[in-house]
């Protein structure tokens, strides 16, 4: 089980990484922000993430999900 210090240090890497302020999707969100409130839902409905690699893997697989999804645009 993926302990909270390794959920809070991806969070952090993944938020210093971002750069979905150079694109802003419709200025509304940021898309790091976004998929880690999604990742946080899927937890809380289907158990924790086993690993910071699933937990990381997740997070952007979702930040793909959101880029990519037309409604977005």
């Amino acid at each position: 089980m993926m302990s909270l210090s390794e959920k809070k240090a991806i969070n952090k890497a993944m938020r210093e990484k971002d750069t979905s302020h150079l694109w802003p999707i419709r200025n509304a969100f940021n898309v790091t922000e976004r998929a880690i409130r999604q990742a946080r839902k899927f937890a809380q409905s289907n158990g924790q993430f086993s690993s910071g690699c699933e937990y990381e893997s997740f997070l952007e697989k979702l930040m793909s999900m959101i880029v990519n999804d037309p409604r977005n645009h």
